[in-house]
């Protein structure tokens, strides 16, 4: 590209357009950004100041990244503009909440399906978010997990104490 524009401007004695100097350094910035960064949100939002006229794989192949990445930019773009953050995956659905977990443990360790192990020897330390360690008395499953997971789905509001 470079030596198409030294070209034009030495032997074709094209008038010199500063402004397409800029948008080229513009440009090369946005790509030494890119390359430079490691965070993945942070390339596709600089991906979205590539022109629209531009393939997906001129793109990829300009910036030194893959034609998926550029889609993504280019998917992000139209929904959030240019130089947006990339939607976080942290509202997807069927994510599973903290009061979903609290239900499936109380389900899976109620009497009705499982009972406690005999002995001091039958316990397992969990170790919880604050440091501290809690030891839980091991718990025999009564029916095969296919059989409790279908009784689960049928019945999965079970209330919190």
């Amino acid at each position: 590209m470079k030596v198409l524009d030294n070209l034009k401007r030495n032997i074709l004695d094209v008038d010199h357009d500063p402004s397409l100097e800029d948008y080229l350094d513009l440009m090369e910035a946005v790509k030494e950004k890119i390359n430079s960064t490691e965070d993945r949100s942070k390339k596709l939002s600089l991906l979205t100041l590539a022109p629209n006229s531009w393939t997906n794989r001129q793109t990829s192949k300009y910036f030194g990244v893959s034609e998926y990445c550029v889609a993504q930019a280019r998917s992000n773009k139209e929904k959030c503009g240019t130089l947006s953050d990339a939607p976080s995956g942290k509202n997807r659905k069927g994510q599973v909440t903290d009061a979903d977990k609290q239900r499936m443990i109380e389900f899976y360790t109620s009497d009705e399906y499982s009972r406690q192990l005999l002995g001091m020897k039958n316990v397992i330390i969990v170790k919880q978010s604050n440091g501290k360690r809690l030891k839980i008395q091991k718990r025999l499953l009564l029916v095969n997990i296919n059989e409790l997971h279908a009784d689960y789905k049928k019945n999965p509001k079970i209330v919190l104490v």
